[in-house]
């Protein structure tokens, strides 16, 4: 009997946190990768439709210098999210962000990856 309420529960509870808590199903490039080529966007699909409240990216090897970004991007309702970058120097990335899932939810989370 015990069994079956616990089976019951996680059928019940696992999908309402599945939905509540979007995370990343693709993004590019990926956290951690090694380029040798500067890449001309980030191109970040989330599960769920988001909206993308903050996203800064940072020259982790200068001082965290911050490399400006268009904005248009921000506050736009979508599961796929292209963001136009400038020229990039040889250096290694970090990108913080931060987007609000359809239930409200504030989601966040960093990547990074280096140009050789």
């Amino acid at each position: 009997m015990l069994k079956k309420i616990i089976s019951l529960l996680l059928v019940i509870f696992i999908p309402l946190s599945a939905l509540s808590h979007t995370e990343i199903a693709f993004l590019s490039p990926e956290n951690g990768s090694i380029l040798s080529e500067a890449p001309n966007e980030i191109y970040i699909v989330y599960h769920y439709p988001v909206m993308i409240t903050k996203l800064e990216m940072f020259k982790s090897d200068q001082d965290n210098e911050n490399i400006q970004l268009s904005k248009n991007f921000l506050m736009q309702s979508s599961d796929a999210h292209q963001i136009k970058l400038p020229s990039l120097k040889m250096g290694e990335y970090k990108i913080d962000w931060r987007a609000l899932s359809e239930d409200g939810h504030t989601i966040k989370g960093t990547f990074s990856f280096k140009i050789k």
